[in-house]
């Protein structure tokens, strides 16, 4: 036993932690979050590009090890857009009239494990994961509204999916993948304030068999019994399955803190998000001038909640978030 104890001892000498964290972003132009996985019956009007915008992650890790799952999601469309989704999903009345289409969008749920280090001012996390789903693709066209629930639609579509939400043929072969990413931190400290850059998930997915679908999509439509729209596409074109990489989408963020002010701004693709924020103790207030969303955030220790809005109706709120985080040092 005693030869056992020296064996064993010079272990608990080194300090060991244990951290959980939950972080949610949502970002809508066009709908409340709450109605995303739900009816969607609340309509916000945007000109110009609209956007949706989701990552969400709990991860948990001991020491420098960790594991994770994440679901991102980036839309991107134009008013006409997401006007018909609306009138599609809501059951809506679709106006006479005349309507451009054109839709990115880029998602996936991943699940792996993690590698963090620390170094001097430099934060690294280097991810190692499994593809659970993605959409990758865009959508293009028209649409002609002759008259109120009824119109004809033309589009094209390049698409890869893990599921098809454009619609529904056939039952497509389970895809694939596995990927990468390394998020990189640093914060340079100085008398009354920091500077911090932050770059986060730069790297590939490799999927395989995955379902691509390059097609023309056309449609004449009817009005249903009870007055809401039904429609039947004709579809032309070629599916594949293929092996594919893609890339991951960096986001961006940078942070600047003097006394009690901060000023920063994040970037996703071409989505811009500038705040500001007041710092006093133990509690930041920020406030984003793109989606209009006040945030607070509590951190005392090894604890940390923040949370943001842009309505305190939450059920109305299109920019709703938290982040909670916990460690344990033994």
């Amino acid at each position: 036993m005693r030869v056992l104890n020296s064996l064993f001892f010079p272990l608990f000498l080194f300090a060991s932690t244990f951290s959980f964290q939950v972080k949610s972003e949502n970002y809508s132009d066009f709908m409340p979050i709450s109605e995303l996985f739900n009816k969607w019956k609340t309509f916000y009007s945007k000109s110009g590009n609209n956007y949706l915008y989701l990552n969400n992650e709990i991860s948990l890790s001991y020491n420098k090890f960790g594991i994770f799952k994440s679901l991102f999601l980036f839309g991107k469309s134009n008013k006409d857009s997401v006007y018909l989704l609306y009138v599609l999903n809501s059951k809506s009345e679709l106006q006479k009239g005349n309507y451009n289409i054109d839709i990115e969008l880029k998602g996936y749920e991943r699940e792996g494990v993690f590698f963090k280090y620390k170094f001097s001012n430099f934060k690294f996390r280097i991810n190692f994961f499994k593809v659970l789903n993605h959409q990758n693709g865009f959508l293009q066209g028209s649409v002609i509204a002759t008259e109120n629930n009824k119109y004809t639609f033309n589009g094209f579509t390049d698409y890869y999916f893990s599921k098809n939400y454009l619609y529904h043929l056939w039952d497509y072969k389970k895809s694939y993948g596995y990927g990468y990413g390394i998020d990189f931190n640093y914060k340079y400290a100085f008398q009354n304030g920091y500077i911090k850059f932050n770059i986060n998930d730069i790297g590939k997915m490799y999927i395989y068999n995955s379902p691509h679908s390059i097609v023309y999509i056309n449609s004449s439509n009817k009005t249903e019994k009870n007055g809401y729209i039904t429609y039947n596409p004709i579809i032309s074109g070629k599916e594949t399955y293929e092996n594919i990489v893609l890339n991951s989408i960096t986001k961006y963020q940078i942070e600047a803190n003097y006394k009690k002010i901060i000023i920063g701004s994040k970037k996703i693709n071409d989505l811009i998000i500038p705040y500001i924020g007041y710092k006093e103790k133990m509690f930041t207030f920020k406030y984003d001038f793109r989606f209009k969303s006040f945030g607070l955030k509590y951190k005392k220790r090894n604890f940390l909640f923040s949370c943001y809005t842009n309505n305190i109706i939450l059920n109305k709120a299109s920019s709703l978030g938290f982040n909670f985080s916990y460690y344990h040092s033994f």
